[in-house]
């Protein structure tokens, strides 16, 4: 049987994508699905290949974690981290053999941006994250786990590996491609103990980018977050607010009313996020989950081809995006492909922007969907999204032509 198909290329290309997105690595699933040592040839083997993988689909930016990457302080945090550290008579010394080969991944998959993981514990930053060591010849925690967050030896800790990493990546040539966090999604009831975390490292880190996923205006307002990564669904408050450059965020939520990749959400949702993103001037998205094949607390591994829902913790499809194939391939999900289909939108409208006007652009998108484009529109109807697409490749087409 034959079947034809007939493409129109434009002859033009789009522009580059300016949207930063960010979607978590967790190399430590990796190790453990795939049976092989954290940190040796073959785990970094893996992770080059699904970090060409996430490039390839419009991630930019590879969470980097120094030390092992905090949940609630309720779960013991599996280890893992890039910084080999030892504990000293005269304070803390710091190896950065695995950093440099974990940049070195990094610029041959053409990733820009390093996201430091987060140096306190998730919620607040209550308390210090695990750190493993050499102490006294013995690979132990350094901390225990109740640690408070401003203890005087956690913070002698802090300042002394971020003086070693800054000054490595200095003499890298790539400090300028970090960004960094405190603590991930505190409220507003846990601003005290975010301020007190924050202050121990503040000086240190000033000039670079600090970013935080939270959801409370209040807590934005108050200074303590330069650079607010906002939940979807609280995204309305800060633009009202006259908030710029603001990343946001998905993670469980939100599941009615809003764009979404969730398994049981249709496509054309998941690629309609393009409307809010180019409307509200959105600088980056963060998505928590690119390969997260463990159950609550980690205390387990998933198969993630029968468990979508790490055991029932997450909704379908929200823990990640790649499948493990086999040699240690990933396998991209079909959300995956789709919502780098939204980043190319962007370009395509940015491109139209260049030729036209802004207005004239948002004039084009809210008339084919018939409403004002808001954070709580999507489209659900897979040929009402390419009619959208279509929409704007003509507008194209027709400027370049004369």
């Amino acid at each position: 049987m034959e079947r034809s198909l007939t493409v129109d290329v434009i002859d033009v290309a789009l522009l580059p994508q300016t949207i930063l997105f960010a979607q978590w690595l967790h190399a430590d699933c990796l190790a453990d699905y795939y049976h092989v040592e954290k940190w040796s040839d073959a785990h970094f083997d893996i992770i080059e290949k699904f970090t060409r993988t996430a490039k390839k689909n419009g991630i930019r930016m590879l969470y980097t974690p120094l030390i092992s990457p905090p949940l609630d302080n309720t779960y013991d945090t599996r280890d893992l981290q890039l910084a080999d550290v030892e504990k000293t008579e005269h304070g803390y010394a710091f190896g950065w053999e695995k950093l440099d080969r974990y940049i070195d991944i990094a610029d041959r998959a053409g990733i820009e941006f390093f996201e430091i993981g987060h140096l306190f514990t998730q919620g607040g930053a209550a308390c210090a994250t695990k750190v493993m060591g050499k102490a006294n010849g013995e690979y132990v925690r350094l901390f225990p786990k109740d640690t408070p967050c401003d203890d005087p030896e956690y913070t002698k800790f802090l300042r002394a590996m971020l003086s070693s990493f800054l000054a490595h990546m200095k003499a890298r040539g790539d400090d300028g491609r970090c960004y960094f966090h405190i603590s991930d999604e505190p409220n507003g009831e846990q601003l005290e103990s975010y301020m007190r975390a924050k202050s121990t490292v503040a000086d240190l880190l000033e000039g670079y980018p600090l970013m935080d996923a939270l959801s409370h205006y209040e807590f934005y307002e108050s200074g303590a977050v330069a650079k607010p990564i906002v939940l979807l669904d609280h995204l309305h408050e800060f633009i009202e607010h006259g908030v710029e450059n603001l990343w946001t965020y998905n993670c469980l939520v939100p599941d009615h009313g809003y764009s979404n990749r969730f398994l049981s959400m249709t496509s054309a949702r998941n690629r309609s996020i393009s409307l809010l993103l180019y409307k509200f001037c959105i600088e980056g998205f963060l998505h928590w989950g690119y390969n997260f094949y463990n159950n609550s607390g980690s205390a387990d591994c998933i198969n993630p081809f029968l468990d979508t829902t790490s055991g029932g913790l997450f909704p379908s499809g929200d823990a990640f995006s790649v499948y493990p194939g086999e040699g240690g391939e990933p396998l991209e999900s079909i959300r995956l492909l789709t919502f780098h289909e939204a980043l190319q939108d962007l370009s395509a409208y940015a491109l139209c922007e260049a030729l036209y006007s802004r207005d004239e652009v948002l004039a084009a998108l809210e008339d084919e969907i018939g409403d004002t484009i808001r954070t709580t529109t999507y489209i659900n109807d897979a040929a009402a999204m390419m009619r959208l697409r279509e929409r704007i490749n003509q507008m194209i087409k027709e400027r370049i032509a004369k």
